[in-house]
């Protein structure tokens, strides 16, 4: 598989949505004004990237100038992992070593700004990337997790079609549950997206209020009904928003 795509860069101390570039792009006939030359990986913060403009065929996009320039520990400096090789490595651990490693995610990609917050991130180092994974023994080899942000649209049909595994997560977002149509005692959670879509969830007993919101990760893949379907019943992790 290619490299993992970027939903967010950095720029002048924050990270920002590709949306912003999208919507200066639209305004300038295609020019992003004081943010070209300035965008950089949202990870590792040294990489630069450069934004391509969306076509009939293909949506904006962001990519890396130099592969190199990557700090080794960065997940953008590595190849995507397929469904396959996410779920042999899943497969071999434990309960309890899922949920260590999605409260991990969840720090990575929120960086402690939840409330009740789990864990430090004070002692938190970048080089325990969560979002790699190894794909031979002796770490020699590793590969990432693909990541989504569900803050931006998406083509369900699209990502329904070959059920690959991704990393899917959203910032300040609400929940509800619904009745599902094929069982009426079963409920879904359902996600309302800040890009007005509703997207379910299978498979979770997460007690939320509709009237707040939060940060939300989860590991999964969209099946053939167009709803999440989690990789495992602990690969989800839903903190209220500060």
């Amino acid at each position: 598989m290619s490299l993992a795509t970027y939903d967010e860069f950095f720029y002048n101390g924050k990270t920002y949505s590709i949306d912003i570039l999208i919507k200066a792009a639209k305004k300038s006939h295609g020019a992003i004004g004081c943010y070209q030359n300035e965008i950089l990986c949202p990870e590792c913060k040294k990489a630069r990237l450069k934004f391509t403009n969306a076509t009939r065929n293909k949506r904006a996009y962001l990519s890396t100038i130099n592969l190199n320039e990557h700090e080794d520990w960065c997940s953008y400096k590595y190849k995507l992992a397929s469904k396959i090789e996410v779920k042999n490595s899943f497969s071999k651990l434990k309960n309890n070593e899922i949920e260590d490693k999605m409260n991990s995610i969840f720090r990575k990609l929120f960086q402690n700004k939840e409330k009740n917050s789990i864990g430090n991130i004070a002692n938190y180092k970048n080089t325990d990337n969560p979002f790699l994974i190894n794909i031979k023994k002796y770490n020699s080899n590793k590969k990432v997790i693909p990541q989504r942000s569900l803050n931006l649209y998406i083509d369900i049909k699209e990502f329904s079609k070959n059920e690959d595994i991704y990393i899917f997560y959203a910032k300040e977002i609400n929940f509800q549950y619904v009745k599902a149509k094929t069982n009426d005692k079963c409920s879904l959670l359902q996600i309302i997206t800040k890009a007005n879509q509703n997207i379910d969830i299978y498979g979770t007993n997460i007690n939320i209020n509709e009237n707040l919101k939060y940060n939300f990760v989860c590991i999964g893949y969209f099946n053939k009904y167009k709803k999440i379907q989690l990789l495992n019943s602990k690969s989800i992790k839903i903190f209220q928003y500060e």
